[in-house]
């Protein structure tokens, strides 16, 4: 029979070694175990069709929304006509969120106005969209699988306005 101090150690240790491999996620890669954090800069997520052009064209999507002063952050992710755009705000820009994402939203539009957009500061949705966009970069995604999770964080956008 073990002490009670014993007893006690032994479960705490246990209940620590439990929490920590709890917070693990195998789907998660290197950047979006970081993207909170720090800048990460991902790559767009290209769902379909991937060409040169288009990744360039994303690519100024992303430099027009870093074009804002108060972002430091974005994450974009393209699916046909549709683009999904996140973005984190500086720390002390952060009261006039609904002001720069709707200042992000209209020189999105204005600039490339044959493009649907879903822009958001959400730091949930830029996550998700790090995730997708890595998972669209390894090899063996399929176009329907990143196109259905494409759709889920549209719909977690919607679900949180």
């Amino acid at each position: 029979m073990l002490k009670p101090s014993r007893m006690k150690s032994l479960s705490t240790a246990l209940l620590l070694i439990m929490v920590l491999s709890g917070c693990s996620n195998e789907e998660s890669g290197p950047q979006s175990k970081k993207a909170l954090f720090s800048k990460v800069n991902p790559k767009p997520a290209l769902i379909a069709p991937v060409s040169m052009e288009n990744r360039k064209e994303l690519e100024r999507i992303k430099q027009d929304v870093m074009s804002v002063n108060t972002n430091y952050d974005a994450a974009i992710a393209r699916k046909g006509k549709e683009v999904l755009v996140s973005y984190k705000v500086k720390h002390f820009k952060r009261f006039q969120m609904k002001k720069i994402e709707s200042q992000v939203t209209k020189k999105l539009e204005k600039d490339f106005p044959s493009y649907t957009f879903t822009v958001s500061s959400d730091y949930k949705i830029f996550l998700e969209i790090v995730r997708l966009s890595e998972k669209t970069n390894r090899p063996g995604t399929s176009t329907k699988e990143a196109a259905k999770r494409f759709n889920q964080i549209v719909k977690l956008k919607e679900e949180l306005t």
